[in-house]
């Protein structure tokens, strides 16, 4: 069967039906926190069982569903997880966000981009698989996922978890690149807190107390000597289709009164490193620029926490995965698709500490997601469905 033109006829006849489902799913407040995002399960609820596409729905938190549907029997199975829940709204949108305003060919609205859009597409590639079930190989599994903006602890994190997803590979798509940018990696995260400590005084007497404030400008100052010509890019060896690793401050905590010598002094980091790089290395990297700096200002010393750490990954750029993303991107468009490391997260990395390949691949938000004025062109539904369906059916051969 020529599944190219199968899957471009099926999404042209389907163009107004797609079009609705974002309106119905971007009319649901799934704004996290709180989430509901069983606002968004009991819509999808509704066309599967019209459709007579199983589902089941987990829940670790009341409210906070998760749907999972199934098309297909046996090997590859494809899991492609598109996240409910969307970020919250600023006071100045020109509409509102949660009715989809379409002008030119493009729709605006709160998650629209990320991630209702290119769960529309998922949707609909469901639906044709439906159509054609038994004709085919593999299992494609449609999830509607909760908590994804705020870490996924009621989302995938507890779903792989808890053992409740089982796949060969998975595609998430949740990077805003389209279709001719695959995500094959992501730098690591990690998050610390710096906080030096001297000893409390009277302003008026600074020599009767050990100011915190300066071992931490000289912290600081050490970091930004580590910098390239960009403020927050770190010097090191280039890696391929990764930008260097970001070591960002983000905060920077001290005193309480204009008159008080501040006894502590708090520096946040937001860090996103490389694969080539881990974070023994990162830490104690860290950890020396702090010691060397109290050892500038005696009294003073310093402790570290660190809230938030995943792992950099990149998958097997040869590997099937990858091959069969290029592939469908040629073959559906003519063009050539390029691979990419993300600075941000995904659900990619929980997926794949479960042993699950996994890969960014979705529609082209303009850049516009968590933004206002949020938006996608209405043709992004059926190129990235399209993709998909070409990514899946490659898979099984």
């Amino acid at each position: 069967m020529n599944w190219k033109a199968e899957l471009e006829k099926f999404f042209k006849e389907h163009e107004e039906e797609g079009v609705a489902l974002l309106k119905e799913l971007v009319s649901k407040n799934t704004v996290n926190p709180p989430g509901n995002e069983y606002l968004v399960a009991d819509v999808l609820k509704k066309y599967f069982d019209e459709l007579k596409i199983p589902y089941e729905t987990f829940e670790k938190t009341p409210k906070r569903t998760n749907l999972i549907a199934k098309v297909g029997e046996g090997h590859p199975v494809l899991f492609v997880p598109c996240h409910a829940d969307v970020v919250p709204v600023n006071p100045d949108w020109d509409h509102d966000p949660f009715t989809v305003k379409i002008e030119n060919g493009t729709a605006y609205g709160r998650g629209v981009g990320d991630d209702k859009g290119p769960m529309v597409s998922a949707f609909l590639l469901a639906k044709f698989l439906k159509q054609h079930e038994g004709e085919f190989k593999g299992t494609f599994l449609f999830a509607s996922v909760a908590d994804e903006e705020v870490g996924s602890t009621d989302g995938l994190v507890w779903l792989t978890e808890t053992g409740k997803i089982k796949a060969d590979y998975a595609v998430v798509p949740d990077t805003g690149s389209g279709i001719y940018k695959l995500s094959y990696g992501e730098k690591g995260l990690l998050r610390f807190q710096y906080t030096f400590r001297g000893k409390a005084g009277h302003a008026a007497y600074p020599d009767h107390g050990i100011n915190s404030i300066w071992p931490a400008v000289a912290f600081l100052n050490s970091v930004k000597e580590s910098y390239t010509e960009k403020i927050g890019f770190l010097k090191e060896k280039d890696q391929p289709n990764f930008s260097p690793t970001t070591f960002t401050v983000s905060g920077l905590e001290a005193g309480s009164a204009y008159n008080i010598i501040p006894k502590e002094c708090k520096v946040r980091m937001d860090i996103r490193y490389t694969p080539q790089r881990n974070l023994e290395e990162i830490k104690a990297w860290t950890d020396s620029l702090a010691k060397a700096a109290c050892e500038q200002y005696p009294g003073t010393s310093f402790t570290v926490e660190m809230p938030d750490h995943m792992v950099a990954f990149e998958i097997d750029p040869e590997g099937k995965l990858c091959k069969a993303a290029m592939k469908a991107t040629k073959d559906l468009t003519g063009k050539d698709a390029v691979l990419f490391g993300m600075n941000g997260t995904t659900v990619c990395k929980q997926l794949l500490a479960a042993g699950i390949p996994s890969l960014g691949y979705s529609q082209d938000d303009d850049g516009s997601a968590h933004q206002t004025g949020e938006h996608i062109k209405l043709s992004e539904i059926p190129l990235f469905g399209i993709a998909l369906g070409l990514l899946f059916f490659d898979l099984a051969e």
